[in-house]
């Protein structure tokens, strides 16, 4: 460890030199870092300044510092605080000429942290025995992270071309069984029921608890099970149906397993989706196409909000009518409330606005306690007042509400793009993948 024995000056205080620092931690200085970032609570510049400026050995000494000692040196981390503390300069009677430079010593010894010592998950620092080294290189991304990045990708089955989350190197299978053997065991399982469910000659047993696997003969239609003998159709991979077609045998155990169930067809790839919880933003986890679980529409940023009539009609008036219509009633129902929008705004805003408004504002103050014909006359007078403002709120319309209005379509169609070409890219990978 490079640094100097601070001498005392009765009036500066401990000096540091700048120049004399090393910009390297060795690892003892390096574990200390961490512990008082991860375990006392300290900020990184803090953590740093007590070990590698200060010199500190030990976690109760190098804490004792940071928190009680009063006498340190102000040193300036570009926000008019102190690094030690966190407080501005009034709150200190000692200073140091070269706070500037200690400050930039200390942001380029944080940024080789961040840089060589950072998890790219979870952004916490680590030792480098700590890091995953797949193929004796050392990948920034900690074990912690790496093990429930496996677990979360073979659960979801997706294994196949397993990539590292921190650069494009492939995962093999011996990284895996060395994160753990229950992990690796539910890898290849995996695998074989993902190569199983692509060879034509292959089928799993279709028998509740009977996990054996059926292979049949080139010209051969039905083929039984060695263990349990029922027979299987090699079309559809089920149990035989010689009074049914496969696609009516596949339907009928479709809607017995969707019974008491949530789903629906994910409307871009058709694949069945179940939904347990959480909100009606839904995400087909094949093509990542994004809708709504209400209305079955596409999903954009405004989906939801009030003001967008291509929102959801869940927000609409009248929606316990709408909610059995079909598609293309409801997009004919969505176009007519948008051609009226657009004939109806411009009149309530230029016409019957200002004219409900000079209303209100003479009811308020002269109307309630006038005779008849004085109220007609208010009445009146209100009508010519908002047909004297329409041209101010032509104006107004034209400059303020008509680009909003504008600036939304054209913003929902740009959503709509933007959604179209994340789906063209999720399919392209889920082919390369399985190519």
């Amino acid at each position: 460890m490079n640094y100097v024995k601070f001498e005392d000056d009765k009036e500066n205080g401990n000096v540091i030199r700048v120049e004399q620092i090393s910009s390297k931690i060795d690892l003892e200085e390096m574990q200390l870092i961490i512990d008082l970032t991860q375990l006392q609570g300290f900020s990184i510049f803090q953590s740093i300044y007590a070990v590698h400026f200060k010199g500190f050995k030990s976690l109760q000494e190098a804490a004792i510092y940071l928190q009680h000692d009063e006498s340190h040196v102000y040193v300036d981390q570009g926000k008019n605080e102190c690094v030690i503390c966190n407080k501005g300069k009034q709150f200190h009677n000692r200073f140091d000429e070269n706070s500037e430079k200690q400050f930039q010593k200390l942001k380029e010894i944080v940024e080789s942290l961040y840089k060589n010592q950072q998890c790219c998950v979870c952004y916490m620092m680590y030792m480098d025995n700590e890091f995953i080294h797949l193929n004796k290189k050392k990948h920034m991304i900690c074990q912690n992270c790496f093990y429930n990045y496996l677990r979360q990708q073979i659960e979801e089955s997706r294994v196949k071309n397993l990539i590292c989350p921190h650069c494009d190197f492939a995962i093999r299978d011996i990284d895996i069984l060395e994160q753990s053997e229950e992990l690796y065991t539910k890898y290849i399982k995996c695998h074989q029921n993902l190569e199983i469910a692509i060879n034509k000659n292959k089928a799993w047993c279709p028998t509740i608890n009977c996990n054996n696997v059926i292979e049949f003969k080139q010209d051969q239609k039905i083929s039984s099970c060695n263990y349990c003998k029922v027979e299987v159709c090699k079309e559809c991979k089920q149990r035989a149906h010689p009074l049914q077609s496969c696609e009516d045998n596949l339907q009928q155990v479709l809607n017995e397993w969707q019974e008491n169930r949530d789903t629906q067809q994910c409307p871009r790839c058709k694949i069945i989706v179940e939904k347990i919880n959480g909100c009606n933003h839904m995400t087909c986890q094949f093509c990542q196409h994004e809708w709504c679980w209400i209305c079955g529409s596409d999903y954009t940023s405004i989906h939801y909000a009030i003001f967008n009539p291509f929102g959801c009609p869940a927000l609409m008036p009248g929606w316990i009518r709408q909610k059995d219509w079909s598609y293309v009633k409801l997009i004919i129902w969505r176009f007519i409330c948008f051609i009226l929008l657009i004939i109806l705004t411009p009149i309530i805003v230029i016409v019957i606005a200002p004219i409900l408004c000079i209303a209100k504002l003479i009811q308020t103050r002269f109307y309630r306690h006038q005779t008849c014909w004085i109220q007609a006359c208010l009445l009146t007078l209100a009508f010519l007042s908002g047909i004297a403002l329409i041209p101010i709120t032509i104006v107004v319309f034209i400059v303020a509400l008509l680009p909003t209005i504008i600036g939304l379509i054209v913003f929902y169609y740009d959503e709509r793009k933007r959604l179209e070409f994340r789906h063209q890219t999720a399919l392209s990978r889920h082919f390369q993948q399985n190519a």
